[in-house]
């Protein structure tokens, strides 16, 4: 007869990550039906404003950027070049806006099955 009190340490981290990702999928879904309000907005600027890494992030941007800058140029400009001399401007766009969408959509469904609220990626709403 085994103790019900002892037994694999995996099923009850499997169980706590279970609950993590239900109560991460009922989050969401009650954060998608919230609707944009001027008292929100009010609520996102204030935070802001109240919030000390916003000032330590404001003040260490000029060197990051500074730093960052010239790698980042470098290869910035060749693979712009290379797309505007490919693509009108409107397709980059386009395909830019797809990916980010489409990966949004992805992470979205993972967590939704995890949640237990779907039973598998449905591609057609991805695509």
């Amino acid at each position: 007869m085994q103790n019900r009190y002892t037994g694999d340490v995996g099923d009850f981290a499997k169980y706590g990550l279970m609950r993590q990702f239900n109560d991460a999928g009922f989050r969401m879904a009650l954060y998608e039906q919230k609707q944009i309000d001027w008292n929100g907005t009010k609520r996102f600027f204030k935070g802001m404003a109240a919030d000390p890494t916003t000032y330590v992030g404001l003040s260490t941007l000029g060197l990051g950027a500074i730093m960052g800058a010239s790698a980042k140029q470098a290869t910035k400009a060749g693979i712009v070049a290379a797309l505007k001399a490919g693509l009108p401007t409107t397709a980059v766009a386009a395909i830019e806006g797809g990916a980010f969408i489409s990966f949004d959509d992805a992470m979205r469904q993972e967590v939704t099955i995890e949640a237990g609220a779907q039973d598998e990626f449905n591609v057609g709403q991805n695509v």
